[in-house]
């Protein structure tokens, strides 16, 4: 809170003087007649007024700061309020009430000055009150924007937590698969294991390749999502076909979307499909009207559906609301089920030509 204005230095050095000497015009206008301001302007009083008010003000700052740290925790508006005026109240009286009698008796002499000090203390406590609200008012502002900026941050360390889960998450259950696999493979063909071993590095290394990303290319995640449907392929005898745009790459060039997207979406239609000879998987993925990549397949749900591979909607709708307010939307009738990507675009900055 060291940006509210009682601890500005430009505040602190030049407000004295200037409400001082307003405070000294004020109390002329009590005491003289409006021809005698001019004539008494420049006296010890107004000197007077301009240190009561440095002393004043740079009291009530120190007793706002031990008052913040005392209560460091906003529970309750009326309860600040209160404290707040209270303690200005009672430090604005202490304060005047010692350097005018300080004035009166040891510098001028004087015993019989009660009129002075009511005047006085009654003008600073009306100034209290007044310099007391502004500054709860800002101090509530700046707390309540802070709280809301420090909810902003959380709320984005946790959506990027959850986008780098999305772009660094390995699939054990394709693993496990990859490798029994490659058992069955080495038995039978060992050239063909070459092939495996290297469309599964290829996998992998697409994975680590992610982590640096926070969005991909159109062409690398179709490419991704090819090398994911071979892999598949060697488990299901090829049943597993995967029909793309031919021109995507092209008209799509400058969109983006958020690597492993395709490979999530494809997995899971894989684990929840029923896959046989005379119906095989056909996966397809066009581009919507709408700026969005459509994934699309029909519906044949396997009687059980294993756990280890859940659905991918929450995690993906999180990760695409944190780069843009279209969401992804995925819809399912009897027959088939289709999935909107939202395709996210990179700013790039405007160009400054200078002369």
């Amino acid at each position: 809170m060291q940006g509210i204005f009682i601890h500005n230095p430009y505040f602190r050095f030049l407000f004295p003087p200037v409400y001082g000497l307003l405070v000294y015009v004020l109390v002329l206008l009590v005491f003289d007649s409006i021809q005698q301001v001019e004539q008494n302007f420049f006296s010890e009083e107004a000197l007077l007024c301009v240190g009561l008010t440095y002393s004043l003000t740079e009291s009530l700052r120190l007793v706002l700061i031990g008052i913040n740290k005392l209560f460091p925790v906003f529970r309750s508006v009326q309860r600040r309020i209160f404290i707040y005026l209270a303690a200005n109240l009672l430090c604005s009286l202490v304060v005047v009430s010692a350097v005018v009698s300080g004035y009166f008796i040891w510098w001028l002499g004087y015993s019989a000055f009660q009129v002075e000090l009511l005047t006085l203390n009654s003008i600073f406590l009306v100034s209290v009150v007044l310099y007391t609200l502004v500054y709860f008012g800002i101090y509530y502002l700046n707390h309540f924007n802070q709280r809301r900026l420090e909810q902003e941050h959380n709320l984005r360390e946790k959506m990027e937590f959850q986008v780098n889960a999305l772009k660094n998450e390995v699939n054990p259950q394709l693993l496990y698969a990859s490798l029994e696999t490659l058992i069955k493979i080495l038995h039978h063909n060992p050239d063909e294991a070459d092939a495996f071993i290297h469309d599964l590095s290829k996998i992998y290394r697409n994975v680590l390749e992610n982590k640096k990303q926070d969005m991909v290319s159109i062409g690398r995640e179709l490419n991704a999502a090819q090398d994911i449907i071979r892999l598949y392929n060697y488990m299901h005898q090829g049943l597993i076909q995967l029909h793309l745009p031919t021109n995507a790459t092209e008209v799509l060039s400058h969109k983006m979307i958020l690597p492993g997207t395709l490979q999530k979406l494809i997995e899971h239609a894989i684990n929840r499909s029923l896959i046989t000879d005379c119906k095989p998987l056909q996966l397809h993925v066009h581009v919507g009207h709408t700026e969005n990549l459509i994934f699309r397949y029909e519906l044949r749900e396997r009687l059980l559906v294993t756990n280890l591979n859940p659905s991918p909607w929450p995690e993906l709708t999180r990760a695409y609301s944190f780069f843009t307010d279209r969401p992804l939307e995925c819809s399912q009738d009897e027959t088939h089920v289709a999935v909107r990507i939202p395709l996210l675009t990179v700013a790039t900055p405007t160009p400054v030509f200078t002369e």
